[in-house]
């Protein structure tokens, strides 16, 4: 009856592997894993390790200049929200403020959206 079935998922090797899904099926990866995966490289901070001691958080990016008109938003966001919730000041508001959590998808969107 179907002459295709077309696979979507996102671009994991335990889907795209050699005896992964497009050995069966034609494979599409999901355009919104692509995305997450790119925005969280953009807007997401990262450490790294010297001599044992990890570095406080920063953007990856060398000319973070030009990223502050995005970068400082989100980082006056994510303060005020943090501080909404420390505070207790969540029952004051009519609508519930969000909190960025970096294993859930979009949640930062969730919580600019929230503000």
């Amino acid at each position: 009856m179907y002459q295709q079935i077309i696979v979507v998922s996102d671009s994991g090797s335990n889907y795209y592997g050699v005896n992964g899904i497009p050995s069966a099926f034609y494979w599409l990866a999901c355009l919104d894993h692509k995305l997450a995966t790119v925005l969280t490289i953009v807007v997401n901070k990262t450490t790294k390790m010297e001599n044992g001691v990890r570095s406080k958080p920063f953007y990856q990016y060398k000319d973070v200049q030009h990223m502050l008109p995005l970068f400082m938003p989100i980082e006056a966001c994510k303060k005020l929200v943090e501080y909404c919730k420390c505070a207790n000041l969540q029952s004051q508001l009519n609508k519930t403020l969000k909190q960025e959590n970096a294993t859930r998808w979009n949640s930062l969107l969730r919580c600019l959206l929230s503000i």
